[in-house]
């Protein structure tokens, strides 16, 4: 998909004459691997072309700061930090996250918005569009429709799970108002292509319990199981060491870094290819990872995570499609996360109305669950899909004369909790780079090569929790003098107490030590 996506984007470009292409995808997670793969299929020669952008650091808090210490942009512009934190994407190949893309056309910050020109004339890949967050989607689909109808844009909807965001309408309905025009399939006939690739079996949805949950996934030898957050992933998890410790048991979780977690697939797969294996995941399992398990259970949600799920199932298509069993559960007492409640409530009514013999994750049952998706958000006197009034506020300051861009860029947050970067010393390449920042006469292009080198050992955490470590002297600036405190270090001590190879970073406790660090 990512091959295909970058081949039809580079020959329509030539085709009609536009300069780059930008490639925006949902997790950062993933931004290194995408990027990797462009590089790979260029040649040696083409290495320079793809460029990876996204806030992996604390770049607008350091740039806040200096702003405010400096006296505003002027001075902002001959400083070093900006010319690290702002890349204006001049690139032909661009490859970054969808906050990134989205936020800096809603931004009023210019060092932001110095890139958005060369948006102009190009073709924009939104990959996983499904993604794009229900509660900003009115805002977000009028920016996709803008840059279309009056910057030569191109834009391509990227997704094996299309949402119904056209003003067409499909399945009879009537569409989503103020949705996209003049929307066309690239592939000639979906509901074939998907018949053709179908390789899995979604089953009924199970109530269990959490222990009942563990009994039924130590039967099987080798399993997938993807839970909605952290605690119930370690949970889970422990409850499967418990009950079977001889068989190889993984837990995978953005608590974890980037390169923690690439080593733990690595052992994953060799369990897989050895025997007996279960994993037990979070959603970052489901962006980008190349793994083919024959059973995945997954924890109740919207259809667009289920089929997220199912590409884990049989993904190389080596069993028949009715051995490679998706089965959707709940657990009790296991609350779903508040934003997401909405997509398993339509998951379940569009699955209670199937067709006899029907599959929930074919095309038409796909579009029918995003229809009733956006029903929903819309009921009521509240608009869920703009729900922070942002084309309102737009309307209203256009016939006065006076846009919002202040309003709107606070409103426009496509990640509600503010998340905090910290960089995690978890190998020797890590350390490297981390000792190169130390250095005070490093130069410009030597701190963006370390810096992109340290975007695979970040974690990252709530802010509060943030302040915590920082409070109990767990995480230190690296070269607070020169970059303040963009760059956000695990201590030494941090590293062997709250971090451990089993989970990753754990800061329920800022001041825990391991018994074996407690001793004189």
């Amino acid at each position: 998909k990512t091959l295909a996506s970058l081949t039809f984007a580079l020959d329509h470009a030539v085709t009609h004459g536009l300069d780059r292409v930008i490639y925006v995808i949902p997790f950062t997670s993933i931004i290194e691997q995408t990027a990797h793969v462009f590089r790979d299929a260029l040649g040696a020669g083409l290495q320079d072309c793809v460029l990876e952008h996204h806030s992996a650091f604390r770049e607008d808090e350091a740039l806040g700061r200096l702003e405010h210490a400096a006296g505003g942009e002027s001075a902002l512009q001959a400083g070093e930090r900006l010319r690290f934190a702002t890349e204006n994407w001049d690139a032909p190949i661009v490859v970054t996250t969808a906050v990134q893309f989205f936020e800096s056309l809603h931004s009023n910050r210019p060092s932001r918005c110095r890139k958005l020109h060369n948006i102009a004339r190009s073709v924009v890949v939104l990959d996983e569009a499904q993604m794009l967050p229900l509660k900003l989607l009115r805002p977000t689909v009028a920016v996709i429709e803008e840059l279309a109808l009056k910057y030569k844009t191109s834009v391509v909807l990227c997704t094996a799970t299309q949402p119904a965001i056209t003003a067409e309408g499909r399945n009879g309905l009537g569409g989503l108002k103020g949705g996209l025009g003049e929307v066309r399939e690239i592939v000639t006939n979906p509901e074939q292509l998907y018949n053709s690739m179908s390789r899995v079996t979604v089953a009924p949805c199970r109530k269990l319990t959490q222990e009942s949950l563990a009994a039924c996934l130590c039967e099987l030898s080798q399993v997938l199981c993807i839970v909605g957050t952290r605690p119930q992933a370690r949970d889970l998890y422990k409850l499967l060491i418990g009950r079977d410790p001889l068989t190889p048991t993984f837990h995978l979780s953005a608590l974890m870094c980037a390169a923690h977690r690439t080593k733990r697939l690595e052992e994953i797969r060799a369990a897989l290819n050895a025997g007996g294996c279960r994993v037990v995941a979070t959603t970052v399992i489901e962006a980008g990872v190349d793994i083919d398990f024959p059973a995945v259970w997954r924890q109740m949600a919207g259809l667009d995570s289920i089929a997220q799920a199912a590409g884990r199932c049989n993904r190389e298509g080596k069993r028949a499609r009715s051995d490679a069993i998706v089965q959707p559960f709940e657990v009790e007492g296991w609350n779903t996360i508040r934003e997401l409640r909405a997509n398993e409530a339509a998951a379940r009514e569009t699955m209670r109305n199937l067709a006899s013999g029907e599959d929930p994750l074919c095309p038409s049952a796909i579009g029918r669950y995003f229809d009733r998706l956006y029903a929903g958000k819309t009921e009521g006197r509240s608009d869920g899909l703009d729900a922070s009034g942002i084309m309102a506020a737009l309307n209203t300051g256009h016939l006065q004369a006076q846009l919002p861009f202040a309003d709107v860029a606070a409103a426009y947050r496509m990640i509600e909790s503010v998340m905090e970067p910290v960089i995690v010393p978890w190998d020797a390449r890590a350390s490297d780079a981390i000792k190169q920042l130390m250095d005070p006469d490093l130069p410009p292009e030597s701190i963006r090569k370390n810096a992109r080198g340290l975007q695979p050992y970040i974690v990252n955490v709530p802010r509060d929790a943030f302040h915590q470590l920082k409070d109990a002297g767990r995480i230190v600036p690296i070269n607070p003098y020169r970059f303040d405190e963009q760059f956000m270090l695990l201590t030494t001590d941090g590293f062997a107490n709250i971090y451990s190879e089993a989970f990753g970073l754990d800061w329920s406790d800022a001041t825990f030590r391991t018994v074996e660090n407690s001793l004189f």
